[in-house]
């Protein structure tokens, strides 16, 4: 019964779904989508509910009806936090907050801090739950974007990366399918980012690459990945650090072009300060002929014509010393 009451609700929005694409300028439509999300007792459907929501925000913002998006915006923060309530063990949270920290984040100042409010008392109220933990990394996301939400956005992400250490929560991320699993150990690379622990970032955004081979979560992985290695040298600041970290990069399997091609345009500025003039003008070439449709291949042309040495004088020859067959 509750797999025949899942499908006729599917078939519900879907309906829904193709009115709204008939015809996006209807608000009465829209308007009746709160309704329809109490009705639903599928996550997955609501969760649908949740990203309509935030695509009409959208579409209205960008044709410049501020004014008709933020009850969407609104409406798209209000229906995510009534998910995580109704639904605390769904993986799929990951998606939906963000889709609703996207919309509080639009509509800024005081909207951001009752997001925040609504997030902690989440926390505050549920068992620990993959919704609780990812409320949790959106608080302290936010708090590093927004003062006031939390005195110790570092603390925060700490405290949140503690709870990984649970029984509950290694098994809950252990039973996620690969895509779920792959958002989790993303959010987790980006707080042990914040945090400065760049060890453990490292091998959870390895992680996602070698677990979302050809997806859109490949490239993020491997942006996380290599600024991992680009903020554990800064924050040593010392350059034989990032050339180690850079080299690393390299060698790894987990890059792409443009990513190798920044790495091997910050080797060539770390061995020109230690005064390896060579090295770095050979990574420089190295980024021109191999990787000449990346946007460092700009720089490290302009990078090359400026270590150029300057062309001689020509200065014209005296009449006298010119000879005359």
């Amino acid at each position: 019964m509750v797999v025949m009451r899942s499908a006729l609700e599917t078939e519900v929005v879907d309906s829904v779904l193709n009115a709204c694409n008939l015809d996006l300028e209807s608000d009465a439509v829209m308007d009746a989508s709160p309704q329809i999300f109490d009705l639903l007792t599928n996550s997955e459907n609501k969760r649908r509910i949740v990203k309509l929501n935030l695509g009409r925000a959208k579409q209205l913002d960008e044709q410049g009806e501020r004014r008709r998006a933020v009850p969407y915006y609104k409406r798209t923060c209000q229906l995510g936090l009534k998910l995580f309530e109704q639904h605390p063990d769904t993986v799929e949270h990951v998606l939906t907050v963000n889709r609703s920290r996207n919309a509080a984040e639009s509509l800024g100042g005081p909207f951001v801090a009752e997001y925040g409010a609504g997030l902690q008392r989440l926390i505050d109220t549920q068992r620990p739950s993959i919704a609780t933990w990812v409320a949790n990394y959106y608080l302290g996301y936010l708090s590093t974007r927004h003062r006031g939400l939390s005195a110790d956005p570092k603390a925060h992400f700490e405290a949140m990366l503690a709870q990984l250490d649970d029984d509950f929560m290694v098994a809950a991320v252990n039973e996620a399918d690969p895509q779920e699993r792959s958002e989790i150990e993303m959010l987790i690379g980006h707080a042990c980012l914040a945090t400065g622990d760049y060890a453990r970032a490292k091998l959870q955004y390895g992680y996602v690459v070698d677990s979302t081979s050809g997806s859109q979560n490949t490239d993020s992985g491997i942006a996380g990945l290599y600024i991992a290695y680009a903020e554990s040298w800064e924050a040593a600041q010392d350059p034989a650090v990032g050339i180690a970290a850079f080299e690393s990069f390299l060698a790894s399997d987990k890059k792409g072009p443009e990513h190798t091609a920044e790495a091997l345009f910050e080797l060539s500025r770390l061995y020109e300060r230690t005064g390896n003039h060579t090295a770095s003008r050979r990574k420089l070439d190295q980024i021109v002929q191999e990787y000449p449709d990346t946007k460092a291949a700009g720089r490290a042309q302009k990078r090359i014509r400026q270590l150029e040495p300057p062309p001689m004088p020509q200065h014209p020859i005296p009449p006298e010393y010119v000879e005359v067959p």
